[in-house]
């Protein structure tokens, strides 16, 4: 059974996935906290996102 997240986790989940071109994944905790995680296919993805970043800063 998939566990239900408020709509805001929807929308993190969209903007993330935007921005890394990627699948993006939320679990979360029972305590309240959690782990998101970014897929991706191969080191050139990730010098990808290296990019994505040192644009925005």
């Amino acid at each position: 059974e998939e566990e239900e997240y408020p709509e805001s986790y929807s929308r993190l989940v969209e903007h993330l996935e935007k921005f890394f071109s990627e699948e993006i994944s939320i679990k979360r905790s029972k305590s309240g906290g959690g782990r998101i995680t970014i897929g991706f296919a191969d080191d050139g993805d990730i010098e990808r996102f290296i990019e994505r970043f040192a644009e925005r800063s």
